[in-house]
């Protein structure tokens, strides 16, 4: 591994840390000093802007998507369950936001889908060149010659080779 790259993997391991202290100092801090809670989670957030590092699902949810708040349930923000979704509501700046807390169920059926369109490709007979027509089977050699049968330039020399 190549030094820069190895540098970039220390600083990034070092960012994700950051992070999940600076979350957890700010759910620590909140009855406190609700203001400086709130400045964890943005640094923690400008921490992985600059880092390029994902704040991992459970923190995500803890920030409002529009304002950016640091939210907790009850004191900023209100939850409700609404249609197998988790609505929260931010009271900074009124905006909702939708979680599942169900698993997707298209992904299996998509899955299987594909494993059928894999299986029927396998099975399923194609003619040698994709752009001949779907037929089965390649036309008879003399109506190439004779020129009934139009194709492209390469394939009919190469049909003009074989059979002449």
């Amino acid at each position: 591994m190549n030094y820069h790259k190895k540098k970039q993997n220390i600083s990034r391991n070092i960012a994700a840390e950051r992070i999940e202290i600076l979350f957890g100092l700010a759910s620590e801090n909140f009855s406190e000093h609700p203001e400086r809670s709130q400045r964890y989670a943005s640094l923690a957030r400008l921490i992985s802007m600059h880092y390029r590092v994902p704040i991992p699902a459970e923190h995500k949810r803890r920030l409002c998507r529009h304002c950016y708040t640091y939210l907790v349930p009850g004191n900023n923000c209100r939850v409700r369950l609404k249609n197998e979704c988790v609505l929260v509501t931010c009271f900074t700046c009124g905006k909702q936001s939708y979680h599942p807390y169900t698993e997707k169920r298209a992904a299996p059926v998509f899955r299987r889908k594909m494993r059928e369109k894999a299986v029927s490709a396998e099975t399923e007979q194609r003619p040698p060149f994709p752009f001949l027509p779907r037929i089965g089977y390649l036309p008879d050699a003399s109506l190439i010659l004779s020129g009934s049968v139009t194709y492209p330039v390469r394939i009919r020399h190469i049909f003009c080779q074989d059979f002449s």
